[in-house]
């Protein structure tokens, strides 16, 4: 997802540039669609690059521009489902809120396997198709 976002960036500076040698009429549209594009990757730049979970043996440590920092012990942890629709697993936990984890969050096999291991249910990603 960092590649892709790099990637994006390229793309939204190249359009920039473009939008600059276009025509006077077209140029107000081509800046509000580059505006437009500039905004979806600035929030997945603050997404993929200042977004983490970390763990350790007390517990999740959350750490995002869109809310305060926190800390959750795993004792506070209290189920975990999926989301088909939004593509992450919703850690439910007591008095501290949803923690959400997206399938490209880095590490998360890795997260997914502690909570395994600590006796929590880990619910398929995907649905079995018959």
């Amino acid at each position: 997802m960092k590649v892709f976002v790099v990637v994006f960036w390229l793309f939204v500076a190249g359009a920039t540039i473009a939008a600059a040698f276009a025509s006077e009429h077209e140029r107000v549209i081509a800046f509000c669609t580059v505006t437009g594009f500039f905004l979806m990757v600035l929030s997945m730049h603050v997404e993929c690059f200042h977004v983490s979970i970390r763990y350790d043996s007390d517990g999740l440590h959350t750490v995002s521009p869109w809310r305060r920092d926190r800390f959750v012990p795993w004792s506070a942890i209290t189920g975990i489902r999926f989301s088909l629709v939004l593509q992450w697993y919703v850690l439910s936990t007591s008095g501290l809120g949803c923690v959400r984890l997206h399938l490209y969050l880095s590490g998360l096999q890795s997260l997914l396997e502690e909570l395994a291991r600590r006796g929590f249910s880990i619910p398929a990603a995907m649905p079995k198709h018959k």
